[in-house]
């Protein structure tokens, strides 16, 4: 099935080293791959697409995201947090929501990946969570499974495993429980899963190993998963250099940072993302002279980082500069981590809260900042066949209205989508040549029925907070409203 996509404003090709606008372009797709792209097609074609008024660019790619839980978060995490833990909402808040249940989980799952949709975003990585504060491992059965297959998004799903449990007694200090067979047969349920699972959906539903954070990782379990990653042929993404909590605990043990760590163990490497890398030790909150420059680490290893800056920068913790990072050869990708699961939105805090640390309006460009959301999160991936329209790529891909009014007027599409593109400028979605997004809408979702079912999983997941919490307090107690409620009667 040959389709050809004419009449678009611009297209975003690929010249095998960097992306580059072809103005009035065309793009042939020949059943899940990409056939051509250029300025005039006079070949057969099956179907024609209309792609009057856009920009065509390949799919977005989330290299980071917990779509099973963190659209509940919306509301509770915003404008709180606890200066004794630096801030994080790793220990406190975020332990405190409950499981919301199997039909919670799954009405979360619909709501992240019909945003990431709507964003533009064909691929994304699904760590999946399990209590913060306990050893659970998350579910992921066969109805998940189905659900992302019917969905039509490209998925890496990835079931954490830990050795140790976080928890705070007292709200100023954070104990670990150590359970190592705990993480031992989590690290086997895994590799069993990704035996059983991987590769279904024609290919679209991968697994990676998922050794949930540095911190709560034996050394032994790091190096098992080493080994099962190699025998099975998969990548390993963990979480690092998150928080103050995670740098003073691995200075305690063993005199080195989290990436300090992976290094001397021998973890770091090509096939390895890890997630966030915020606290490294040049960032502002650390500066340790002493050792090894971590960025460098993470070059010379090929390690990759998913830079994911919404949900840090609510919390007052930045990157301090996504530039840096991709100007020192770090190979970073972007995901979205907790919510919105908006890709496009991710694109514009990189670049803008970048710029402010650097004090530069060029550190990022908008291309920059265009190839980590593009390119960046599929070499993260291993993937050459996405992340860019050409040639015997996959026909992943995105229309976005140039006559919508955030992208008018239009003189630089990249500069537009970037720093003022919003999601309803978002027309048309395609993964593996199937249509998903239609006229901005997911074509595989009820949307009504999954606004009324996320809000219930909320509302599920946030009435144990009582039970949870080391305080006893309710949701309302760790997180006040805006506004004070009122009973509209003046007193």
């Amino acid at each position: 099935m040959r389709t050809t996509i004419n009449g678009a404003t611009w297209v975003v090709a690929w010249d095998g080293v960097q992306h580059r606008l072809i103005p009035n372009g065309v793009v042939v797709i020949e059943d899940d791959r990409v056939a051509y792209v250029g300025t005039a097609y006079q070949g057969h074609a099956d179907a024609k697409l209309d792609a009057s008024g856009c920009l065509i660019l390949p799919g977005l790619v989330s290299v980071h995201a917990h779509l099973a839980s963190q659209p509940l978060v919306k509301g509770f995490l915003e404008d709180t947090g606890n200066r004794k833990l630096g801030m994080s909402g790793l220990y406190e808040h975020l332990p405190a929501l409950a499981d919301p249940g199997r039909e919670g989980r799954l009405a979360s799952l619909r709501f992240a990946v019909a945003e990431l949709l709507m964003s533009g975003c064909t691929t994304v990585v699904d760590l999946v969570s399990s209590n913060l504060s306990t050893h659970d491992q998350a579910p992921v059965d066969d109805e998940y499974l189905q659900t992302l297959e019917h969905l039509g998004i490209r998925a890496y799903v990835c079931p954490m495993y830990r050795s140790g449990a976080w928890y705070t007694p007292n709200g100023h200090e954070v104990l670990y429980r150590w359970d190592e067979e705990a993480g031992k047969e989590g690290l086997r349920r895994a590799v069993r899963f990704i035996e059983r699972h991987s590769g279904r959906a024609d290919g679209r539903l991968q697994a990676f190993l998922a050794p949930a954070q540095i911190d709560t990782c034996s050394e032994g379990l790091l190096r098992d998963t080493q080994r099962a990653a190699r025998d099975l042929g998969v990548r390993i993404t963990t979480h690092g250099a998150q928080s103050h909590v995670e740098i003073r605990e691995m200075v305690r043990r063993h005199g080195l940072t989290p990436i300090q760590w992976l290094d001397h163990i021998g973890v770091l490497s090509p096939d390895v993302i890890v997630a966030h890398a915020i606290f490294l030790t040049h960032h502002s909150d650390i500066r340790w002279k002493d050792g090894p420059d971590e960025l460098s680490l993470l070059r010379r290893s090929d390690t990759a980082v998913a830079h994911c800056p919404w949900p840090y920068a609510r919390r007052g913790i930045t990157m301090e500069s996504f530039a840096r990072y991709v100007r020192s050869g770090v190979t970073v990708g972007l995901g979205t981590d907790s919510c919105p699961h908006n890709v496009l939105e991710e694109m514009r805090w990189a670049a803008i809260l970048s710029k402010s640390n650097e004090r530069d309006t060029s550190a990022p460009t908008a291309s920059e900042v265009l190839h980590a959301a593009t390119v960046g999160g599929a070499r993260a991936l291993g993937r050459a066949d996405l992340g860019h329209l050409s040639p015997g790529g996959k026909a992943d891909l995105v229309l976005v209205r140039c006559d919508r009014m955030p992208m008018l007027p239009l003189r630089d599409p990249i500069k537009s989508l970037v720093y003022y593109g919003a999601s309803q400028c978002v027309d048309t979605v395609l993964v593996d040549g199937r249509t998903v997004v239609r006229g901005g809408r997911v074509l595989t979702v009820d949307e009504a029925a999954l606004c009324r079912d996320v809000q219930a999983a909320q509302d599920a997941a946030l009435g144990s907070a009582i039970r949870a919490d080391w305080a006893a307090r309710d949701h309302w107690a760790m997180a006040p409203p805006s506004l004070p409620l009122w009973d509209g009667v003046s007193s």
